[in-house]
């Protein structure tokens, strides 16, 4: 992996800047206090471990099959909530239509594979929001 490494002086303190290009590859793993290998993404200066819903992703865009979506009464639910909210979590999704998490994951899969949803990481939580192509039409 290529990076570059500058040293500044500031206030009689050395301080590393480590620039490390954004990665073409990936996922990428790091160990965690466990010793156990996690996945992470990086959003601006900030790591965040990859969430179920992220890896079912990743494995759904490697996979030759297509996403096929079927527009049920929760897809048709969800897309009205984000087109009237900024944003929305998978636990907020499942109660509002009243179907199983493991249903809001997947259902939020085949969003986020067809570009209508994207993920945002936040330290406070991760969140669902609609792409901005779909915030344009």
């Amino acid at each position: 992996m290529d990076f570059t490494v500058a040293e500044h002086n500031v206030e009689g303190k050395t301080i590393l800047e480590i620039y490390v290009p954004k990665s073409e590859s990936g996922p990428h793993y790091a160990r965690d206090k466990e010793d156990k290998w996690m996945i992470y993404i990086r959003v601006k200066d900030k790591n965040f471990l990859a969430n179920r819903i992220l890896l079912k992703v990743w494995k759904r865009k490697k996979q030759a099959d297509g996403t096929i979506l079927r527009y049920t009464e929760p897809e048709k639910n969800l897309l009205t909530y984000l087109n009237e909210n900024k944003q929305i979590t998978i636990k907020e999704f499942a109660q509002k239509a009243h179907i199983s998490r493991y249903a809001a994951e997947n259902i939020m899969v085949n969003f986020i594979c067809l570009g209508i949803a994207e993920i945002d990481f936040q330290e406070n939580g991760t969140y669902y929001k609609l792409s901005s192509k779909w915030q344009e039409v």
